[in-house]
């Protein structure tokens, strides 16, 4: 993580100074013309660790790897790590299995209800088309949210996810699917096939308790 980028450094002597939090402890990394070095705040000594996350490509090609024996002015490619964070968690009665839309659609109602807008996401199923999460991939406007499959299809790879129930609420209250809808639905299930995460279904959510439910009326 980046903490700072100081502003009143001197021109003259092109240093560029960044603060990276690692674990407990906070690096600050100066790069002169003459080399690089690294300076533990917390205990005031130089030191070399290893950043594995935190920067960007563009960041990370100013901060040679000291400990590979690299040259200070060597180009560096990031090496980057995926991982998958627990946020909000939805409270149930029992457990949500989604062998049937009417019973994915109550629940999703509720993840819903506080939205004024388009959102597009994906309940995440186990193999026994028990719920094991979800997802909120993409935030739109009152009538759409763009989107494409891989926003939808990456939190269920990290999530050892077996399929997905796709979903997306329509403002107005009328659940009526829309061409787009239709199209994106294709898009995903075809993407899904070739990952190994079955699409179960699309479910357009209008006004509670209504739904349309993709599967059951243009079955891909």
């Amino acid at each position: 993580m980046i903490m700072s980028f100081p502003k009143n450094l001197s021109p003259v002597d092109q240093l560029a100074t960044r603060e990276i939090e690692n674990g407990s402890r906070s690096y600050r990394v100066t790069t002169t013309a003459g080399g690089t070095t690294w300076f533990n705040s917390h205990h005031n000594q130089h030191t070399s660790p290893t950043i594995e996350a935190g920067l960007s490509l563009g960041d990370m090609d100013a901060v040679p790897s000291l400990e590979c024996g690299l040259a200070p002015d060597q180009q560096t490619i990031a090496r980057y790590r995926l991982s998958l964070a627990r946020e909000v968690c939805v409270p149930y009665d029992e457990p949500i299995y989604c062998d049937q839309p009417q019973k994915a659609a109550g629940f999703l109602h509720r993840i819903l209800a506080t939205y004024d807008r388009e959102v597009l996401g994906a309940l995440l199923v186990g193999a026994n088309h028990r719920a094991i999460g979800h997802t909120l991939a993409y935030i739109g406007t009152l009538t759409q949210a763009p989107a494409e499959p891989r926003g939808l299809l990456v939190p269920a790879l990290l999530a050892n996810a077996a399929a997905v129930i796709l979903f997306h609420n329509h403002p107005s209250g009328d659940p009526k699917p829309s061409a787009d809808d239709i199209a994106l639905t294709s898009k995903v299930a075809a993407a899904g096939d070739i990952l190994g995460i079955q699409v179960l279904d699309h479910l357009v959510l209008g006004d509670p308790p209504s739904y349309v439910s993709l599967w059951q009326k243009y079955p891909w």
